[in-house]
């Protein structure tokens, strides 16, 4: 399935609580995308369009819907996430 990272940030976006301010979701949009999709920060950075497999979409999908439910992305991917290091 191939998607735009504007459809993408556009659907995590729309997903996300409305009680994180617009700092928080911009950074919680970048690393959603890179950690559920598994791609590199600069191929998120550089590329335009991205080819995802069926696996991806699915997982995807899931973590969407959790992220709706207000589970902090931290819970969601096992990580925690600050000044651009992952713990």
């Amino acid at each position: 399935m191939l998607i735009s990272k504007n459809q993408l940030k556009q659907i995590v976006y729309d997903t996300i609580p409305q009680f994180y301010s617009i700092e928080e979701r911009e950074s919680l949009v970048k690393n959603f995308i890179c950690e559920i999709l598994e791609i590199p920060l600069t191929n998120y950075l550089l590329q335009k369009e991205f080819e995802l497999c069926e696996a991806q979409v699915i997982n995807y999908k899931s973590a969407l819907e959790n992220l709706s439910k207000g589970q902090p992305l931290q819970y969601i991917v096992g990580k925690a996430f600050f000044m651009e290091e992952n713990f």
